[in-house]
């Protein structure tokens, strides 16, 4: 039985390898019609092809980017993920994109697309070579659509390396802000300097929000002759107890392991009292959480 060689398909322009391209682009370019329906070329939105399959957030920026108008720009939660700021769960291609523009120009209307307006009061920087709202418009954005941990966790961010905004400057950048609703107002006031990761702000948020005293956050923790023991995710000075939020690399990470045994080990025999909480633990079992470290400071404060 004879059976006919599978055809190769035409080779792409190498212009348009590089990144996502439109179909007119690729027409005017001499790739034809059969080519570009071609199921080898991934179609991240409506008129766009791409060499490559779409597998992050920049990338499906960038395709939107050359289907939409010039005078487009990435807002809200696409913005802050084009920044590199904790937003959630990871990018996934369903994931709408945030799109804005002056309230003059009609939103746009695309699939994949959350359309917004009002870009005339905002300022829009370059990330990357695409057109993005500025940090401090951002975050009033994020956190004016809640919930109210997003907005905290987004400013803990941004007053840390890379970014390290002040407080103070985030401060009077929302009282200025017309449009910043009260939760932008209240997770602000939650900002603050220390926390090293999104779920080290949740381990601080759960306990506060209980009504437990701040802790300080990456505090130094000395030994009795002034030698540095460790540095604590959150600490209660005088009660000698620290909170270490214990991500997935702690558990698989052998050395880390060791290292961890070795660190505790240290503290408690200086009289510390250390509690460990996983994500796990902030998923399932907050009120455990809770009521572990409230104990232990009552205990300790007695």
């Amino acid at each position: 039985m004879h059976c006919d060689p599978v055809r190769t398909p035409d080779p792409i322009p190498t212009e348009l390898t590089e990144l996502p391209f439109t179909v007119a682009t690729a027409k005017r370019s001499g790739v034809s019609r059969a080519r570009l329906e071609n199921r080898s070329l991934a179609r991240p939105t409506y008129g766009v092809r791409s060499v490559t399959p779409v597998r992050d957030v920049f990338a499906m920026a960038v395709a939107l980017a050359a289907a939409l108008p010039a005078d487009c720009v990435f807002s809200h939660e696409t913005a802050a993920r084009l920044w590199g700021l904790p937003c959630g769960a990871p990018w996934q291609p369903h994931f709408p994109s945030h799109v804005m523009r002056v309230s003059a120009k009609a939103p746009i209307r695309r699939r994949g697309v959350r359309a917004h307006q009002g870009l005339e009061v905002r300022a829009v920087t370059d990330v990357g070579g695409l057109s993005v709202t500025s940090l401090l418009d951002t975050f009033v954005d994020v956190a004016a659509e809640g919930p109210l941990e997003t907005g905290i966790i987004l400013g803990d961010a941004l007053v840390m390396p890379p970014w390290g905004l002040l407080v103070s400057t985030l401060t009077e950048f929302v009282e200025s802000t017309p449009r910043a609703p009260s939760v932008v107002h209240t997770a602000l006031s939650l900002v603050r300097v220390g926390s090293a990761s999104p779920q080290e702000s949740r381990t601080r948020l759960l306990l506060v929000m209980a009504g437990l005293p701040e802790p300080a956050l990456n505090a130094p923790i000395f030994d009795v002759d002034g030698s540095l023991l460790a540095i604590g995710d959150l600490v209660w000075w005088e009660q000698k107890v620290v909170v270490e939020y214990e991500g997935d690399q702690h558990r698989s990470d052998r050395v880390q392991w060791q290292r961890d045994i070795a660190r505790y080990r240290r503290l408690q025999e200086v009289g510390w009292y250390a509690i460990r909480v996983t994500a796990e633990d902030l998923e399932c079992r907050p009120a455990q959480v809770v009521a572990q470290v409230r104990n232990q400071l009552r205990r300790r404060a007695s």
